[in-house]
C-alpha cells in the first residue's frame, strides 16, 4: 500500500475497529444520510429571494425540486433548488434573457449569485459548505400530466423545455422499493464522490445513470456494485439520456468543457475501485479499506 499521510493506522486500545468492508459501507451510507434542517440564514436569504422576485417579476411561488425533494442529497453536499413561477407575460420567448433578467435582478442584493457553468441554474451562495447554495430557475407552469406538476425551464440556445420533478420522483421511488430501499444511499455514494472530488458530473445525470445501471438487477452490495457501476460508466462515455422521466429534452452528463475531466475522474474510479475488490478478495482488509478512502477523498470509514 502506498505511504500517504491520509493512510489509517491501527486502532488505539478500547477504540472500536471496523473489521470488514460492508460495515465501512454502512458507516459510510449512514454519514451521508441526509440530516436536513434548514438553517437561519438559508430560510432568510430565501424568504428575501422570493420578496425580490415577487416585487420584480410578479413571481406566483417558489418550487422546490431537485435531490432533496428526490430524496438522494447528500449530507452537507447538496444545494437547495428552487423554480422561480412567473408569469409568461414577465418571461421572454428567449429562455437564456429571461435567465439573465433574473440573474441581474438577484445579483443586487446577493453580488455573489452566478449562472453555473454550463447550466441554465442561477447560484446564490451564503456559506461555506456545497450546501450552503440556493439554486435558483425561472419557470412557468404547464398543463399538468398523470397528477404530475410540468414545468417549462430555460435550456442552451435560448429554449423552454418540461420538466416534471414529480414524476422523477415517483419514478425514483418505485425503482428504490424495489432495491429495498439501497437504491437511494447508492445514489448518495456515487454524487459524494463526485462532490468530494470536485468532479464536474451532473448529479442528476448520476442519478439517471444509477437507476438505468439498477433497472434489471434485485440486491445491491456496496464494494461488488460500486465497482461494477463506474465500470458501466466508463463503458457509457458520459453518452445523453434521450427518454429520462419527467425531462422532455435529453440530459447530458456535464459540459463540453467538463467531459474529458470527468472521463479521467471516471477512469481513477474504476482503477481504485478494482484495486479494493482485489485487496477484499485476498483478504487484506486495510488495504481494500485504504483504496476505498483514496477514491472517496479520504472521506471514507476508517479501518
Amino acid at each position: 500500500m502506498p505511504a500517504d499521510v491520509n493512510s489509517d493506522t491501527p486502532a488505539k486500545a478500547g477504540q472500536k475497529t471496523i473489521r470488514t468492508v460492508d460495515d465501512g459501507f454502512a458507516e459510510f451510507a449512514e454519514s451521508l444520510a441526509p440530516k436536513y434542517s434548514e438553517s437561519a440564514e438559508a430560510e432568510a436569504n430565501l424568504t428575501a429571494i422570493e420578496r425580490l422576485l415577487k416585487a420584480s417579476f410578479n413571481m406566483r411561488y417558489l418550487a422546490p425540486y431537485g435531490s432533496i425533494g428526490h430524496g438522494t442529497h447528500v449530507n452537507g453536499c447538496s444545494a437547495s433548488d428552487c423554480f422561480a413561477v412567473i408569469p409568461t407575460d414577465r418571461l421572454f420567448e428567449d429562455s437564456l434573457k429571461s435567465l439573465n433578467e433574473v440573474h441581474a435582478v438577484l445579483k443586487n442584493d446577493f453580488p455573489d449569485a452566478s449562472i453555473a457553468d454550463g447550466r441554465p441554474v442561477i447560484v446564490i451562495p451564503f456559506g461555506d459548505q456545497l450546501s450552503d447554495r440556493h439554486h435558483i430557475v425561472p419557470a412557468f407552469v404547464q398543463p399538468a400530466k398523470d397528477d404530475h406538476d410540468i414545468f417549462a425551464v430555460p435550456a442552451p440556445r435560448g429554449r423552454w423545455v418540461r420538466i416534471s420533478p414529480g414524476a422523477h420522483s415517483a419514478w425514483l421511488n418505485a425503482l428504490d422499493n424495489d432495491l429495498n430501499s439501497n437504491l437511494k444511499p447508492f445514489v448518495r455514494m456515487v454524487k459524494a464522490w463526485s462532490y468530494f472530488n470536485e468532479q464536474p458530473i451532473w448529479s442528476y445525470y448520476l442519478e439517471l445513470c444509477v437507476a438505468d445501471f439498477f433497472k434489471s438487477d434485485a440486491a445491491i452490495i456496496y464494494s461488488t456494485d460500486l465497482n461494477n457501476f463506474f465500470r458501466y460508466l466508463k463503458e457509457r462515455q458520459l453518452a445523453a439520456f434521450e427518454d429520462a422521466a419527467g425531462c422532455s429534452e435529453p440530459v447530458y452528463g456535464t459540459s463540453i468543457a467538463g467531459k474529458q475531466r470527468a472521463i479521467e475522474a471516471i477512469d481513477a474510479a474504476v482503477e481504485f475501485s478494482d484495486q479494493a475488490r482485489a485487496c477484499e478478495h485476498r483478504g487484506q482488509v486495510a488495504d481494500s479499506f485504504y483504496w476505498w478512502r483514496k477514491m472517496f477523498d479520504w472521506r471514507f470509514a476508517s479501518w
